[in-house]
């Protein structure tokens, strides 16, 4: 029977790897703390640093105070290091060769001393990192490999090592691992000397608690297979391998202008989802990033798609006639501006005068006083005069000011909408090209075969624009971009939507396991640490029970291991590699122009007649053919797995139908047998009890659904048994038809063990069931007295248990809100615009603004 820590250590292991692919400047990193939430997590401002380290992101199941957030560093090994700093003086030695050389070909020599020098550079480039920018070329020409590294103690002590760090604060713990996935000068020793880590790390695993990572999700950050540093290449394969979902990464401008699905994919990608049963859309999906990035004017001015949409156009049409509309009011304020600034000069120059003429009346006598009383009330009247129009231009003014102000929004959520239009039309666009493409290829390679992936016909393969730009401005409570004024329009929601969606299936049979296995236990322990039965009064011992069902217990195992070893025919006959000689045939061919063209420049492209370069040559030679990237070119070399492309290509369908569609699809007959087998051994162990004793059958009748876990566990392992395929598709043909043996041949062990398993279970189950109705032997009675506080506090603990899991109250659910990005511009909109929408704003005048007494003056 599984234990509590055997189930717990199997619900922590558990891990769906989703890998995020793409080249340089793509967008990945932007794209993956978009999904975990953090903004800046994962640095991605150092382009190459950032790019070169393989990073995992995991759910925490740390739950110690301060150990919240969590992160390994791995560093390379002193062997790897001096690999790669080996690199540096072979190239330098390469260099000097070829300028040496004496060609007849001048133009050939000259690209092979570009490419030496982009070797050098790139290494140079992070042999300064670590040992001093100061260092020139010149020094590392009188240096060694080994008199490089032992220059700094500091770097030596990292080799080889795992640093752990750990924090409560997200943020902090990001700054902490900063210096070893950017180029950040940091204190990495007891010597004092501050370097750039980051060329050292050969992986880096950080551990969340964030919402996407909860249910098993691991996010990878990947670099490239044909990273220089062959160790780092070779942990990004071995996560190319494990990967259950892979997220192909472009901006969606190339993506626009390359428009095909295997443009971004690659056959090496496309092969391994093929081979992996992924090649749809619960496997794989493209996701376009910066959809912020668009030119509206060159897209209407361009786009026939857009060019015919009356909407858009009207829009647009309504957009620029608002322009114009609010460049006459600003002129019109202008004017009025200017003259409500004489008319504050008259009003100045008539207070002035009823001032004087005051302070006049004050001084004369009172005879006098008449005349100047007449003059006062005529300055006054001026005076008055004046203000009102001083008034009416203020109020002018504020009236043209809400009008613009008016208008400005409403042209605001035009462009917004006009952005959106735009910019959805365009992400269309590029997403119904990559589905047709993706289509065209998928229909080619399932062609009429009978599939279990039951996707839907218009949708084979997920294409996401998003905008991480757009989700942080927003989630900043920043002015959001035109076009994206909710979360939604970002894209980002839709994208972790997508990725739940995806692995949906395989949590979901996961999580039956492990809730299969908890369930056993916990029915186990609920019998075992029931009450004493004070009725009972059978005079059993346990002897007496085993003795009773052991031929039961017998008979039903060989029932098992026959029903399950009646498969073993149908298993058997599935082959994917029943052609294999026609295959070998086939592909020799095949192979020999493969390695034809080992020496060009670009050996995929049949029209290229250039030869590689000299350098590239070398690099390659020293990797054994593996994977690599010219710095300078940027071609990738893989010949080693070009040598098993034209095989698998030969083998894919073959292979898909057999290990994706027909193995997994024998589970329901076989569980249909297992369900007849299961059914009759209740039955006969409930007969088996009511021949001993009619008071025996009473409790496993009562609990008889205690026994479904136990079954539900036989299909659990019956599915995982038929995982023959292994993810070989990376393995020679005959090395595939070795292990495949192989894995046929362990089957009938597998089958009996996972009958014997289950017998044992319920024969556990059924000995916690009667210890406490059975009166048994002396010794038991005496041992029944040690076990009673154990039991009592067991059965307070299920009380709880049960009580937890009805509650729902550690439940996690994930948020079932629609995240599709919207279809429509709503009006919701905008009001986050904080503006008003085009059908608020007819052009019309406000109506006339109240007359305001304020200024008249009485006196």
């Amino acid at each position: 029977m599984v234990t509590a820590s055997e189930a717990e250590s199997k619900r922590h292991s558990f891990e769906l790897l989703v890998g995020v692919a793409g080249s340089t400047g793509a967008g990945k990193t932007s794209l993956l703390n978009a999904l975990i939430g953090i903004h800046e997590f994962l640095p991605s401002s150092c382009e190459q640093a950032a790019t070169a380290v393989v990073c995992q992101v995991s759910w925490n199941h740390d739950m110690r105070a301060g150990f919240e957030y969590r992160a390994e560093v791995d560093f390379h090994s002193y062997a790897e290091i001096e690999q790669q700093v080996g690199m540096l003086f072979q190239a330098l030695s390469c260099l000097e060769e070829i300028e040496n050389r004496h060609d007849d070909d001048e133009d050939a020599r000259i690209q092979d001393q570009a490419e030496a020098r982009a070797v050098i550079d790139d290494v140079l480039s992070k042999a300064q990192a670590v040992w001093g920018t100061d260092l020139s070329l010149e020094d590392f020409r009188g240096m060694t490999a080994e008199s490089l590294m032992e220059s700094n103690r500091d770097v030596l002590r990292l080799l080889g090592t795992t640093k752990s760090l750990h924090d409560s604060d997200p943020e902090k713990l990001s700054r902490q691992v900063r210096p070893y996935l950017d180029s950040t000068i940091h204190n990495h020793g007891k010597e004092g000397k501050q370097f750039a880590a980051w060329p050292l790390v050969k992986q880096v695993r950080q551990f969340l608690r964030v919402d996407i990572l909860k249910n098993g999700i691991s996010l990878v950050d990947l670099p490239g297979l044909g990273d220089m540093v062959q160790s780092r290449a070779a942990v990004a394969q071995q996560f190319y391998e494990k990967l259950s979902v892979t997220i192909i990464v472009a901006p969606v401008i190339r993506a626009a202008d390359e428009m095909t699905a295997h443009s971004l994919l690659g056959d090496q990608q496309e092969l391994r989802l093929q081979m992996d049963g992924r090649y749809h859309s619960k496997g794989f999906g493209f996701v376009l990033t910066k959809a912020d990035d668009i030119n509206i004017r060159g897209q209407l001015a361009r786009s026939k798609e857009i060019q015919k949409q009356p909407e858009t156009m009207a829009i647009h049409t309504q957009s620029k006639a608002l322009v114009a509309e609010i460049k006459a009011l600003e002129n019109e304020a202008k004017l009025e501006e200017n003259a409500l600034k004489k008319k504050k000069k008259r009003v100045t120059k008539a207070k002035s005068q009823v001032d004087r003429m005051v302070k006049r009346l004050q001084k004369v006598r009172p005879r006098q006083q008449e005349a100047l009383k007449q003059e006062l009330r005529v300055l006054k009247s001026a005076k008055s005069e004046a203000m009102r129009g001083l008034e009416e231009s203020r109020k002018k003014i504020m009236h043209l000011t809400e009008k613009t102000a008016r208008k400005t929004r409403s042209r605001a959520y035009m462009e917004s909408k006009l952005a959106y239009l735009c910019t959805r039309t365009r992400n269309d666009f590029v997403q119904s090209r990559i589905q047709a493409d993706f289509r065209v290829r998928q229909k080619r390679f399932y062609g009429s075969r009978k599939i279990q992936q039951q996707e839907s016909p218009e949708l084979l393969v997920e294409v996401i624009a998003v905008s991480s730009l757009a989700f942080w401005r927003l989630r900043n409570d920043e002015s959001p971009i035109p076009g994206f004024p909710r979360e939604a329009y970002t894209g980002i929601p839709r994208a972790k939507q997508w990725l739940w969606e995806s692995t949906a299936g395989t949590r979901e049979e996961h999580l039956d396991t492990v809730l299969n296995n908890y369930s056993k236990l916990l029915n186990w322990i609920r019998q075992w640490s029931q009450d004493e039965d004070e009725e009972a009064n059978i005079v059993f011992t346990k002897q007496d029970i085993d003795e009773a069902l052991q031929t039961v217990h017998n008979n039903n195992l060989d029932s098992l291991r026959f029903e399950l070893s009646s498969f073993e025919d149908d298993i058997g006959r599935i082959d994917p590699l029943h052609n294999k000689d026609g295959i070998l045939r086939a592909c020799a061919a095949k192979v020999r122009r493969v390695i034809g063209r080992w020496h060009l420049m670009k050996p995929d492209d049949l029209t290229c007649t250039n030869a590689m370069h000299y350098m590239t040559h070398n690099a390659i030679l020293r990797r054994d053919g593996a994977s690599y990237t010219s710095p300078k070119s940027k071609i990738n070399y893989a010949w080693v797995q070009s040598l098993g492309k034209p095989m698998l290509q030969l083998l894919v369908q073959d292979w898909d139908q057999a290990m994706n569609q027909d193995l997994p699809a024998l589970l329901r007959p076989i569980m249909e047998r297992v369900e007849v087998v299961w059914h009759n051994y209740i039955r006969e162990i409930l007969y088996s009890l009511k021949a001993l004793n009619a008071d025996l059958a009473s409790p496993v009748e009562r609990s008889v659904q205690a026994f479904d876990p136990i079954k539900d566990i036989i299909r659990d392992e019956i599915r995982m048994a038929l995982d023959l395929g292994e993810k070989m598709f990376h393995r020679a043909l005959v090395v595939m038809e070795k292990r495949l043996r192989l894995s046929k041949q362990r089957l009938p062990e597998k089958f009996d063990k996972i009958s014997q398993k289950a017998i044992t279970a319920v024969e556990r189950y059924l000995h916690a069931l009667f210890e406490n109705i059975l009166i048994g032997d002396s010794d038991e009675v005496c041992d029944r007295d040690r076990q009673l506080n154990v039991k009592t506090e067991a059965r307070k603990l299920t009380v709880k248990w049960q009580a937890d899991w009805n509650s729902g109250r550690e439940l996690h659910v994930e948020d079932s809100t629609n995240s599709e990005t919207p279809e429509e511009f709503d009006a919701e909109d905008a009001v986050s615009l904080g503006g008003d929408s085009a059908a608020d704003d007819d052009g019309s005048d406000d109506e006339a603004m109240d007359t305001d007494d304020e200024g008249q003056d009485s006196t």
